[in-house]
């Protein structure tokens, strides 16, 4: 990630008599990100869109505040909805341990399609070796004007990641436990007409990825390829669903160019 400085607080102070002050340190505010073109947009399982996506983000640090960052995240979800997402994120590591954490907030936002704007907490944790285990958990802050997501859902990735001839690795396996709502019940599904166990707690799929980082003067441009495998238990109506969603295998590829 190419680092902008901004001057925040950089100045010499006036010479009093024949003495001089000493220059205060500068801090500097850190400019990256990155834009991208992929097959599709799939997120925790589901094909969002079935079409194409462009991707990108901008993440702003400053020196001042190591391991804290801000994030804008967008990508086109669906013929007449863009998304944004807003991260703020806190990343540390804990050296004589070899472990990496770090701890967030989300707010998913869907132009068009308001009523499914969520928020999300994170915890993730990692160990650092050349296969590296993680685990990240999520969970759901608030409702959205959806049965689809609602305060209290869990969401858990866990798996290994590293890298091999020059390609980083990862597979992960994920799981969802769903908090108990009235949309969500059996009588409301059925007035719905929706599968009943459409919104069963389940380990959802599994994700195999591989991507390979190429430097090109100051950018870094990243192909990658991944593939979505489910496995929870088919519903009532022969279909496997995720959130309220139908899924299926996926492989999409991509390009990612990060400055």
């Amino acid at each position: 990630m190419k680092k902008y400085s901004i001057a925040l607080a950089c100045a010499a102070i006036v010479a009093l008599a024949t003495t001089s002050a000493p220059v205060a340190k500068a801090d500097t505010v850190n400019i990256g990100g990155g834009i991208g073109v992929f097959s599709n947009y799939v997120w925790r399982g589901i094909d969002t869109n079935g079409n194409a996506a462009v991707q990108g983000d901008i993440v702003l640090s400053t020196d001042a505040l190591e391991g804290l960052s801000a994030t804008a995240w967008f990508s086109n979800a669906g013929a007449s909805t863009q998304e944004w997402d807003f991260i703020l994120d806190y990343s540390n590591s804990i050296e004589d341990m070899n472990l990496s954490y770090s701890a967030g907030v989300i707010y998913y936002t869907f132009l068009h399609a308001g009523d499914a704007n969520i928020g999300e907490a994170y915890f993730g944790m990692s160990y650092d070796a050349p296969i590296s285990p993680f685990v990240t958990v999520y969970y759901g802050l608030a409702d959205s004007a959806l049965p689809n997501f609602d305060q209290g859902d869990w969401w858990f990735d866990f798996g290994a990641s590293g890298s091999y001839g020059g390609y980083d690795l990862s597979v992960t396996g994920s799981a969802v436990l769903y908090a108990s709502d009235t949309s969500r019940s059996p009588a409301a599904l059925t007035a719905a007409g929706m599968p009943t166990d459409m919104f069963d707690n389940a380990f959802t799929h599994v994700t195999l990825s591989a991507s390979k980082d190429i430097t090109v003067g100051d950018l870094t441009v990243t192909p990658s390829l991944t593939g979505t495998i489910p496995l929870m238990s088919k519903a009532a109506d022969g279909s496997q669903y995720i959130y309220g969603f139908t899924v299926e295998p996926e492989v999409f590829a991509g390009v990612n160019i990060a400055f």
